[in-house]
């Protein structure tokens, strides 16, 4: 899902101050690193993984040149598109970051080399859907940049809602740019990584700017490491039960997903406070937004410094409670060899609930596909159903008052089931076997009359009371219909997980204020430090980080239908009590977090 990338070079800023000797412009060679997926483990980043070739194809590459004192100042100088083909090596180590590295040229122009006017580069990929360039001039989602006065802030602050990968055939194209990087190690450190410390452009070396392209492929100016703009998601099913029946099959799809995301990843700012949270839930001390493998490659064909990837950001509801998003459009086989994708999605604490976070969606086929029913997480046939919502009916206080009030005088009734005529009907949108209407049997309307057992007006006095009982016994008494032994399971994206370890836990020290399920109760209450620091990136998904779900157990019966689209109980903090799926969630490097859950 999310693929980190690092540009790096502190030593490339500190060349001579001017170019060649009558060279206006010339020619850079930069080196473009794309990483593996990094399994989080308890004790770091360390273990990545390289995911599929498809996610490394590159089919278009263009660069972006800054200049300026610092990379939150430096301004566009010029935007190209480079030609393919790319001179790559293949870089296959593992346990590293990076999987694969080309070897691109670019002419230079427009930069003016003075004391402390850094060149800087940013890399974009398969950038077709997103980018265009006219004389020099990129368009970016819909809005042309301008030279000399637009800066990073004006790329990441822009968002797109285009497929950001190049699908069909043999294409699956990813469209990536420059990933954050820290020089600052995090994890389990002394130290926190300063958020001061963070950079997303690639600092570039003048003094590598040549007036022929032989030159310049044979000595890079830098490299820049770029990641995804997607996440990545696979499932896998470990379970052979569900609530003690057996599984035939299951598919999965992702729901819940961001409508847009920011083109470029985007921290929320130059220097993010939260890049120095650490949660006083897990110790020892671990920095859980930077990682402690340097991204730093032995075989690189450039200089690369030690710098470390980071590990979130803000997309473009970051803050508030979402609007439109995007529900699951198909189910897919399970295994890692059936990924799925999505646009990043992150929320702060305040907004960690069920409305806000991106979930799987687990279909569960038994073996047995007759239909059945359930209430309270236990089959009965439909007989025995029916009679718990009689039962409900008949021992319903106002109707046996209704029915006392509506007697003749010397006259006797016993309430049961004969009582009534009952017509069910399956709620499409959730489920339930519900009562549809209720009424008056044979039985009692033909004992209605002045000279019989019930008074003449009593069908017409006991209407309102039977209108209300069905509303009564479907709250009380719910069926749910299971079409051809399909149910549904949801689980929720963990982010900060290293190798199943949860580096941001939920209330150790806590034992009164977790919620009940479906409460709005803060589940996340600040203690020795705030909420933002102790769960902030619980749950969420980051580009270029991989999210791999193992369901371990399905201990409850699933929803009847499917929940896609339709977000229940949406203000339930994303940790709940009344969860029933159990699963280990793993995201690798990409950078990818695996995760259990147990239904």
């Amino acid at each position: 899902m999310l693929f980190a990338a690092c540009s790096s070079d502190k030593d490339a800023a500190e060349g001579p101050d001017q170019l060649p000797t009558g060279v206006p412009e010339g020619y850079m060679a930069l080196n473009i690193k794309l990483p593996t997926t990094s399994q989080m483990r308890a004790a770091g980043d360390e273990v990545f993984d390289d995911g599929l070739a498809t996610e490394y194809k590159v089919s278009d590459c263009a660069l972006l040149l800054f200049q300026g004192a610092n990379e939150a100042s430096a301004t566009l100088i010029n935007a190209q598109a480079i030609l393919l083909p790319f001179d790559e090596t293949a870089n296959d180590a593992d346990n590293d970051n990076i999987t694969t590295s080309y070897k691109a040229t670019a002419k230079v122009e427009g930069y003016t080399k003075t004391s402390g006017n850094n060149l800087y580069a940013l890399a974009m990929l398969n950038y077709k859907n997103v980018m265009s360039i006219n004389a020099g001039v990129p368009t970016i989602a819909g809005t042309a940049l301008t030279i000399g006065t637009s800066t990073i802030a004006d790329v990441y602050g822009k968002t797109t809602n285009a497929d950001l990968i190049a699908r069909g055939g043999s294409k699956n194209y990813f469209f990536m740019t420059n990933a954050v990087l820290s020089t600052d190690k995090g994890g389990n450190v002394t130290t926190a990584p300063a958020a001061g410390n963070i950079f997303q452009l690639a600092t570039m070396d003048p003094t590598k700017i040549y007036d022929n392209e032989t030159d310049a492929k044979n000595n890079p100016a830098g490299d820049i490491i770029v990641e995804r703009a997607v996440a990545k998601a696979t499932l896998s099913v470990s379970a052979t039960k569900a609530a003690g029946l057996n599984i035939a099959s299951t598919t999965w799809a992702i729901d819940n997903m961001e409508p847009a995301t920011y083109v470029a990843r985007n921290m929320g700012g130059t220097t993010p406070s939260y890049i120095a949270y650490a949660s006083e839930g897990y110790t020892p001390t671990y920095y859980r937004f930077v990682g402690n493998a340097t991204t730093k490659d032995v075989t690189s064909l450039g200089s690369a410094e030690d710098s470390y990837r980071t590990y979130w950001c803000v997309d473009p509801q970051y803050d508030a409670d979402v609007t439109g998003m995007k529900a699951a459009t198909s189910f897919v086989a399970t295994g890692t060899a059936n990924p799925l994708y999505c646009y990043e999605n992150t929320f702060d604490v305040a907004h960690q609930n069920y409305l806000n976070t991106t979930r799987a969606i687990i279909k569960v086929q038994l073996e047995s596909t007759a239909d059945f029913y359930a209430i309270n997480g236990t089959v009965y046939d439909l007989a025995d159903a029916q009679t718990y919502v009689i039962d409900n009916i008949v021992n319903n206080t106002d109707i046996i008052n209704a029915f006392k009030t509506g007697l003749n005088d010397g006259k006797s009734w016993t309430v049961n089931a004969s009582s009534f005529d009952i017509a069910y009907e399956r709620n499409a949108t959730t489920g339930q076997y519900e009562v549809k209407t209720l009424a008056l049997s044979t039985a009692v309307t033909d004992e209605i009359g002045d000279t019989k057992t019930f008074k003449a007006t009593f069908a017409t006095d006991i209407a309102a009371t039977l209108t209300a009982a069905i509303a009564t016994a479907n709250e009380e008494v719910q069926i749910l219909s299971y079409k051809g032994g399909v149910m549904y399971y949801e689980a929720r994206f963990k982010h900060s997980i290293w190798d199943g370890v949860e580096v941001a836990p939920w209330n150790t020290w806590e034992t009164t204020n977790k919620p009940a399920g479906g409460s709005t109760t803060a589940a996340y209450p600040a203690n020795t430090k705030t909420a933002e620091e102790n769960y902030l990136g619980r749950y969420g998904m980051v580009r270029n980080n991989w999210y791999d779900v193992n369901v371990t157990a399905f201990n409850k019966l699933g929803d009847p239908v499917d929940p896609s689209g339709n977000v229940k109980k949406p203000t339930t903090p994303d940790d709940n009590l009344e969860e029933y799926i159990s699963a280990k969630i793993h995201v690798l490097s990409w950078a990818k977090r695996t995760q259990s859950w147990s239904f």
